[in-house]
């Protein structure tokens, strides 16, 4: 009897290992942000920032506030993706391979928002975007930040900070509107990665069969301000 109970408390731990270790990659979500030493003191203004505590999954975007103090806000790539600092987008896990690495990519930050500016204001339109009355789900998006397009998006009456889906990416382009030094409010746009869409209701990027309300997420422009209250609060 004795062999047979220690064989079942064994067995008990093997059991809970197994559980423990068998996600290998992280699943937090929007209703549970991690605390972490991240900082922005030192970081660009208007710059993403991997979060190397939560395996990369959760990425900062600093942006300065009226006051001249730099702000946090935190954000998550969807289950299964993680934020790449090489490439400022949220990628499938298996795909960054070394999300420890991050921080020594973080002084690439203002080069690569640059870059990507300079790019979209040379950038000729290719494509004829179908409009969002026109929207309908069909196989999932698949931009680059190699071809982001332009599109008829405004940051203008938006909030700082705030994070809006492109409908005219069938939602998988999205924009952080952050204000200038010079007051002007300035639009980066961002990427989610190929096979997911950015969720206005929830501000993360999801599979796109999760979101089939992409068409509708103007909508949800307005709670952009009290989501992020909730997030930094």
């Amino acid at each position: 009897m004795g062999l047979s109970k220690d064989l079942c408390v064994l067995l008990t731990i093997f059991v809970v290992l197994c559980l423990a270790y068998s996600q290998d990659y992280p699943t937090y979500s929007e209703l549970e942000f991690p605390q972490t030493r991240f900082s922005c003191k030192n970081k660009v203004h208007g710059g993403y920032y991997a979060d190397i505590e939560t395996d990369c999954q959760m990425y900062h975007v600093c942006h300065r506030s009226k006051d001249g103090k730099m702000k946090d806000t935190k954000f998550l790539c969807g289950n299964g993706t993680v934020f790449d600092q090489r490439h400022l987008v949220c990628q499938d896990y298996r795909k960054v391979q070394r999300c420890d690495e991050s921080r020594k990519y973080y002084n690439n930050v203002a080069t690569l928002l640059e870059r990507l500016e300079a790019r979209l204001r040379n950038e000729e339109t290719e494509k004829e975007i179908m409009k969002a009355a026109d929207f309908e789900f069909g196989d999932p998006p698949t931009y680059s930040e190699m071809d982001m397009p332009l599109t008829g998006f405004t940051c203008q009456d938006k909030v700082h900070g705030g994070y809006y889906a492109d409908i005219e990416t069938y939602c998988q382009m999205y924009h952080v509107c952050h204000r200038s030094e010079d007051r002007i409010m300035k639009d980066t746009k961002f990427l989610c990665a190929n096979g997911t869409v950015f969720d206005q209701r929830h501000l993360i990027c999801q599979d796109y069969r999760k979101v089939p309300y992409c068409g509708e997420s103007e909508k949800y422009y307005r709670i952009v301000r009290t989501l992020l209250k909730r997030l930094e609060g």
